[in-house]
Formats: C-alpha cells, structure tokens, sequence
C-alpha cells in the first residue's frame, strides 16, 4: 500500500512552553513583502476560563474562534494583516500587523444580542520581532506539523515507522533548469531518482520524484523534509509531498 501525504493548509500549529505554561501557536504564513509597511503589531487579549491545562474546552474554543473570525473581519483589510493567535494560561491573544496604530476599541458581536468592545494593545515593531520570538515555528516544529497528518494515516494502517524504507519525495518548478540543478544536487547529496522521474503535467511546470532509503520517525522525516522544503526553494521551486509504502 502506499499513501499520499494531501496538500496542507498554510495555517501552522504547534505547541511551545513559556513560563511553565504551555501553549498553543497558530501562524499564518508571511512573506518579506507583507512585513513591509506593517511596522504596528496590534494584540487582542480574549479571556476564557482555564482547564487545568491553561486550555479553554471545545464550547469556548469555538467561541473564542468566532470572536476571532469577527475581529479578522473588523481589522484584516488592506491595512492590517492577520497573523495568528496564542492560546494558554487563560486567554487567547489574537495578532495582526498594520500600517498604522491601532488604539480604539473594536466592537464585534461576542452574543446573539451581545456586542462587546476589545481594547488593541499597540507597539511599533518595525522588524516583526514579536512574530520572530512567539509566532515564526522552528523548522522542527514547522515540519512536526505538516507531516503529521501522513504519520497519522501509516499509523492507522499499523506502520512502523522505525522501519527503513523507499520513501519518495515530490517538488516542482517553473522552469526546467531550475528542476535540474535541484535534482543534480540532490543526487549527489545521497538521493535517487524516484519511479515518475521527471514530468511535465502542464505547461510551467517541471515535476521531478526523488528516493531515499529511510525510516519515516517523526525526526528523521522531518529533518528531510525540511532540507528538500529549503533546497526547493532556493531553486525558485516548492517541495510538495511524500510518500511511501506501510512496513508493518
């Protein structure tokens, strides 16, 4: 049998610890472009009441969630960029980045009937330093998080995930030279060319499928993964799956 790892979403979430508290970090992806001219980070802070993990329970979480929903609707326009939140410890901090200070209360509706306002905390964060230190996943935690669903699914399926196997790693590019130059590097870098080669699906897109012998542990994958997500890129292109079969 072998599986297919599905297209992630851009949303990330991992979980960090501070101050003995742990926490949950959902982040959205953000490009050098988006950084520029958004120099205020602007924080809600939503309370809820704690379980004795520091997490809300899935009635409030999904409160939380609306309320968030609406600030994105309030505020995530062309001035200001939304960018994820923390949960933990009691209460849920929802972030964006904008243009301009934002200081006034946002009143959104938290009820049928209940409208509350939420007052902005404002800081000018040229740099995103902020985003850098609580938001911007490691690569560890950024490749824990996209691989996950895969590992799950072998699992299900009894895999063992120490066990070493072919696995298979897809990426593509715009142009044709750049996919060779990446596949020349990673060949000489210890991989393989996979069953498919290479391939032209449609015009503007050059595929190419690399092998390598491995164990599929959440670390080993990881660190692989990782490295082809990087190479891809600095080739103008995007690593984009992998797969391989179940070892029982």
């Amino acid at each position: 049998m072998t599986l297919k790892e599905a297209r992630t979403e851009p949303l990330i979430v991992f979980s960090r610890k501070r101050d003995g508290d742990s926490y949950v970090v959902s982040s959205a992806p953000v490009t050098n472009s988006d950084r520029v001219g958004h120099p205020f980070a602007i924080t809600f802070v939503l309370s809820y009441p704690a379980l004795p993990n520091g997490m809300p329970n899935s009635s409030d979480l999904a409160h939380l969630g609306k309320i968030e929903d609406r600030l994105v609707s309030e505020l995530a326009t062309e001035r200001s960029i939304h960018i994820g939140h923390i949960t933990g410890a009691g209460k849920m901090i929802v972030v964006f980045y904008a243009n301009q200070k934002i200081e006034a209360p946002v009143s959104v509706k938290t009820g049928l009937f209940k409208k509350e306002a939420f007052t902005p905390d404002c800081r000018h964060d040229p740099d995103w330093t902020y985003f850098e230190t609580t938001f911007e996943p490691t690569i560890s935690e950024r490749e824990t998080y996209l691989n996950k669903p895969l590992l799950e699914i072998l699992a299900k399926h009894g895999d063992d995930h120490a066990k070493p196997r072919p696995v298979d790693f897809a990426a593509r590019f715009p142009v044709e030279q750049q996919r060779s130059d990446f596949v020349a590097l990673m060949i000489s870098e210890g991989f393989n060319m996979g069953e498919q080669g290479t391939w032209e699906p449609v015009p503007g897109e050059f595929w190419c499928e690399l092998r390598k012998s491995m164990t599929v542990e959440n670390d080993a994958i990881g660190q692989v993964t990782g490295m082809l997500r990087e190479r891809a890129s600095s080739f103008g292109g995007e690593f984009d799956s992998w797969c391989c079969a179940v070892e029982e």
